[in-house]
């Protein structure tokens, strides 16, 4: 079963029971997906926090693995693959399997060094002439950036948007320090960076404080 829909039901489950038994049984119920979440899905322990959000920042740094990562990089681009240069005349897809590695990215342009299993540029598999796993390192101007299943310690910056942590806490961010730890799941960098996975915990700092966990 796909951890998304598993999330979403044990998440009716804690409203529900939320509404016939009160919030104690809402915090065993949350006691108990912190157990089971952090070992499905091979997470930090105390990543079982549902959030999801969407949010607008200047970049975002990371390191850590990923299942996938397919990124729409715009023509004049240039990347290393396997020890060798890649010039991107047209915009293309570049798909990476089993992404490792160190990223940074903004709305506008991408920065990576990882080592990946495979690459597709627009469906069609690169080989290198090195076997084994694949350097993937350099710079693109990008038009959208999806990764599947990524695991980072998290980030704390100024942003704007909005977060939703449960189904049942949404908070509207307007230019304040918003902080996430723990971060698992997919995040789709198009203009604004999309989130939604588990957490251990967030915080906005502003007028008011707002911490979840």
């Amino acid at each position: 079963m796909d951890w998304k829909v598993l999330a979403a039901i044990l998440l009716g489950a804690g409203i529900l029971v939320s509404a016939v038994f009160g919030s104690g049984a809402v915090e065993n119920l949350r006691g108990m997906l912190k157990e089971r979440l952090g070992g499905v899905f091979s997470v930090e322990a105390n990543s079982s926090v549902p959030f999801s959000g969407t949010l607008s920042l200047d970049s975002l740094s990371f390191s850590g693995p990923a299942t996938s990562a397919v990124i729409e990089v715009r023509s004049g681009s240039v990347l290393e693959i396997g020890g060798e240069r890649f010039s991107f005349s047209d915009p293309s897809n570049v798909t990476l399997i089993d992404f490792s590695g160190r990223g940074s990215v903004s709305p506008a342009n991408i920065s990576m060094d990882a080592t990946v299993s495979s690459v597709l540029v627009n469906g069609i598999q690169v080989t290198p002439k090195s076997a084994g796993s694949i350097r993937v390192r350099g710079s693109a101007n990008i038009i959208s950036a999806n990764f599947n299943n990524l695991r980072f310690r998290g980030f704390e910056k100024q942003a704007s948007g909005n977060l939703s942590a449960w189904g049942e806490v949404t908070v509207l961010v307007r230019g304040e320090s918003v902080r996430v730890k723990d971060f698992y799941g997919d995040l789709e960098v198009r203009g604004s960076f999309s989130f939604s996975g588990l957490v251990s915990e967030i915080s906005v700092s502003g007028t008011k404080r707002v911490v979840i966990s």
